[in-house]
């Protein structure tokens, strides 16, 4: 019996894509504010850890525009 688009579309995997593209992109906007944080304690460490979490958000943001169900 063939699926219909809706189960396709909210499927477990398409579930778990969603929730892991969601997830690392919090993870890469939250490791910028981290970085902001530590500017006052560490410079170095601070704009290390700012470019690789907006590098991380930058990709997870890419994969949530090209997402589809």
């Amino acid at each position: 019996m063939a699926k219909t688009d809706l189960e396709k579309s909210h499927s477990k995997i398409s579930n778990a894509k969603l929730t892991f593209i969601c997830l690392f992109l919090s993870l890469g906007v939250g490791a910028i504010f981290f970085g902001l944080a530590l500017i006052n304690i560490k410079l170095t460490i601070a704009i290390i850890t700012m470019i690789c979490g907006a590098l991380v958000a930058l990709i997870n943001l890419y994969l949530l525009n090209r997402f589809t169900r």
